[in-house]
């Protein structure tokens, strides 16, 4: 079962903002659900000192029609990076390849655009006040700019495919 939640915004696609959606979009938007809400996610801050870094640059192929990351890039940046974690020892709980852990849950958020040349320096790291020993939490950044925080829970059991 798989449960999504979001929150849709309108875009300018010459100014890349958001803006109020137009009445005739209203119109067709009619029979949908919609509420006005806003999506909380309470991540905690990086601990200091206490996380694996990550720095890359953007690239343009990372690049959507409205000339900023891509979301679904985002994650990759947050995978790679834990990736890396783990490959290096960081993270203890992980004992092979991440990719080979399923994800169970992924929560985020996103503050600020990244665009094609941007440097990112991506951190993560587990909270062990929390025991979540199958959660990476995530924070993006680009110079002092929040662009994006995450966290991703996995299924830590070792499944083989079926197949």
């Amino acid at each position: 079962m798989v449960i999504s939640e979001r929150l849709g915004v309108f875009i300018n696609p010459k100014t890349g903002k958001s803006k109020q959606l137009p009445l005739d979009e209203k119109t067709l938007l009619k029979n949908f659900e919609t509420k006005k809400t806003t999506l909380r996610i309470n991540l905690p801050a990086p601990p200091q000192n206490k996380y694996y870094k990550y720095i890359l640059k953007v690239h343009a192929s990372d690049i959507d029609h409205l000339y900023h990351v891509n979301n679904s890039v985002w994650m990759r940046y947050c995978m790679d990076a834990a990736a890396e974690a783990v490959q290096n020892g960081f993270f203890k709980c992980f004992k092979r390849d991440l990719f080979s852990y399923p994800v169970k849950k992924l929560d985020c958020i996103f503050n600020s655009e990244a665009l094609a040349g941007d440097e990112l320096t991506v951190l993560c790291w587990q909270e062990p006040s929390l025991k979540l020993e199958d959660t990476i939490f995530f924070h993006v950044a680009k110079g002092s700019k929040d662009c994006m925080s995450c966290s991703i829970q996995f299924y830590m059991q070792h499944v083989l495919s079926k197949l």
